[in-house]
């Protein structure tokens, strides 16, 4: 049985390129918000299935499944509450309507929660960005690397020579200030 799930796992998954798509479904999804993607999924699975009892075309079942796996993931997705949760701090912060100290308090409940490092680190430097520096960047940097391993000290320099990642500190120091207390804990 697992062989023939893997075998339909296979048959379903579909490489689509990014530029010049002619998949219409892909095209009426592509400009959409993610609550009105699952919508149009579903009612085009209806209409899949619809046409699949009538015609039994076996291009329809494939994409009746294929659309059935696109809908189930999305509702996955957008159904999660931390998902939800991080969508409105960002939209937030972004409308101007968050102080910083409640926007770090979110990114640093996603860090301890040890959320994937590219949505936490994401949600620092929205933060970082939008309020032109974070205040206690080194403490920031060096719980960052406590909770996503020292390997992490790369990506913050990284982002801070973009001016992704910018200290508000009175210490200009930054990273190399969190560097040296990675070092010394180790």
């Amino acid at each position: 049985q697992n062989k023939s799930a893997s075998r339909e796992d296979r048959d379903l998954r579909v490489k689509v390129p990014m530029t010049g798509v002619n998949d219409e479904m892909f095209k009426r999804l592509r400009d959409l918000g993610l609550p009105s993607c699952a919508k149009a999924l579903e009612d085009r699975a209806v209409e899949l299935t619809r046409m699949t009892h009538h015609e039994g075309g076996e291009d329809d079942e494939k994409r009746l499944r294929l659309h059935g796996k696109l809908v189930g993931e999305l509702r996955e997705v957008t159904n999660d509450l931390n998902y939800l949760r991080r969508i409105d701090v960002e939209a937030m912060i972004l409308q101007g309507g968050m102080l910083v100290d409640k926007a770090l308090e979110c990114a640093e409940e996603m860090m301890y929660r040890h959320d994937p490092f590219h949505q936490t680190i994401r949600m620092f430097c929205l933060i970082s960005i939008v309020y032109d520096g974070v205040k206690k960047h080194s403490h920031y940097s060096t719980e960052l690397c406590n909770c996503y391993g020292p390997e992490t000290m790369v990506a913050l320099k990284t982002l801070e020579k973009c001016g992704l990642w910018k200290s508000k500190d009175d210490d200009p120091t930054g990273i190399g200030a969190a560097a040296v207390a990675v070092a010394q804990a180790a």
